[in-house]
């Protein structure tokens, strides 16, 4: 019987020296978030079978780094992002907790700190490539579970990437366009609601049916709770232009050639609303940034009689007369920066002076800069100003309560 004992003693004392249990394989997902400056990987969840002690658990026990890819070209931001907050939960979207199974990361983002970034600019091919996602998360540095042993995981593995605000959007293709749609849900969804249409700019144009929802957030801005309920409930509709929307946009040396969209735009209008009969057609709403600026003017034009309102943002290009002509009576918000150097404000100037010429009405706003709860951003970025309805007329009316307003 004492050797028995003496067996188990010297057993127990091994494995304190052999160090922590890892017997813990987990994955962790990748979890993004569409900032005014664009999609960026916002946290990593770790989920394993152990319950980790939350004291246990410092900024340095993990490490992450990124070793994105494309096939279109060489990624420049790979690299380590430090961890800005870490703690324990006991589900993967729940508070901190003193224990859980579930290990939140926080990892560093902003606009100036491309390794977040879940996309990549091409600037020789004037395009925002999506990147193929590859994190490694190393632990390194013991933590404790919640009966206080040592433990550290045998290995960590990346799972779902998780987009929640992105997923909302569902996929569709006509006409040869791809597009996204968020189609309003919940309660009180009876009888007819808007239809707001946007149209991504330049740089986000292709087949992934994607980057125009994670460039920016003025798309998903209007699936939000709070633009839901100012606008009663609107579908929205975003296309993807498979090349860019106009036929030709110069910048400096730089040319990029697409074609004319407008007819088969209309089409997929057309077609999105016969298929979908709880759209109000008294409140359709078009709308979009730089390139997709002008596809506003170039898709209102091809029929006026389709929408109540239209916003084209810092359009990229100027406006010929016979557009201008065509849309002269509709409700129409016209913005520009007055520094912009991608697309000059004079083509948001003159469409605006040459409408009032034609005994049109529309509301222009023009902006010194474009600045944000303290962060400046490229002159050309009006459509931030605008997604946080921060936006305002000379009466003091805000972009997004005035567009909601208008019906035919």
């Amino acid at each position: 019987m004492k050797k028995f004992t003496l067996l188990i003693l010297i057993a127990f004392a091994v494995a304190l020296v052999a160090g922590p249990s890892s017997a813990d394989s987990a994955k962790f997902d990748l979890i993004q978030t569409v900032y005014d400056h664009g999609a960026q990987v916002s946290k990593v969840v770790i989920n394993g079978n152990t319950d980790i002690k939350g004291e246990s658990l410092a900024l340095d026990s993990f490490r992450v780094v990124t070793e994105n890819s494309l096939k279109e070209m060489e990624v420049v931001a790979n690299g380590e992002i430090p961890i800005v907050q870490a703690y324990v939960s006991v589900s993967a979207e729940g508070p901190k907790a003193d224990a859980g199974n579930y290990v939140v990361l926080y990892l560093k983002n902003g606009p100036d700190f491309g390794a977040a970034s879940v996309m990549q600019w091409d600037g020789d091919n004037f395009t925002n490539h999506v990147l193929d996602l590859n994190y490694i998360v190393t632990q390194e540095k013991e933590l404790r579970t919640s009966d206080g042993a040592a433990f550290k995981y045998a290995s960590l593995t990346q799972g779902a990437i998780i987009n929640k605000e992105v997923e909302a959007f569902s996929t569709g293709r006509l006409r040869g366009i791809n597009f996204r749609y968020y189609q309003p849900k919940g309660p009180g969804m009876d009888g007819k609601h808007p239809l707001i249409v946007y149209f991504h700019g330049g740089g986000e144009g292709g087949d992934s049916n994607v980057s125009q929802l994670l460039a920016d957030r003025t798309a998903l801005s209007f699936a939000t709770e709070e633009r839901q309920k100012k606008f009663d409930n609107p579908y929205v509709l975003v296309p993807q232009c498979p090349t860019f929307w106009m036929r030709e946009f110069r910048l400096g040396d730089l040319v990029v050639r697409g074609r004319d969209y407008a007819k088969d735009i209309v089409a997929l209008i057309r077609g999105f609303i016969a298929t979908h009969d709880d759209i109000d057609t008294s409140r359709v709403y078009v709308g979009g940034s730089s390139m997709g600026g002008w596809q506003t003017w170039a898709t209102a034009a091809e029929a006026p009689s389709l929408f109540a309102a239209m916003f084209p943002l810092c359009t990229a290009q100027d406006v010929p007369d016979n557009i201008l002509q065509a849309v002269k009576d509709i409700p129409n918000w016209i913005s520009h920066v007055e520094s912009d150097l991608i697309t000059p404000a004079d083509f948001s100037r003159n469409a605006y002076n040459k409408i009032k010429e034609m005994s049109g009405d529309p509301i222009y706003v023009e902006l010194d800069k474009v600045e944000l709860n303290g962060v400046e951003y490229n002159s050309h970025n009006i459509w931030i100003i605008a997604a946080n309805n921060m936006l305002v007329n000379d009466k003091g009316i805000r972009i997004m309560d005035w567009i909601a307003k208008q019906v035919k």
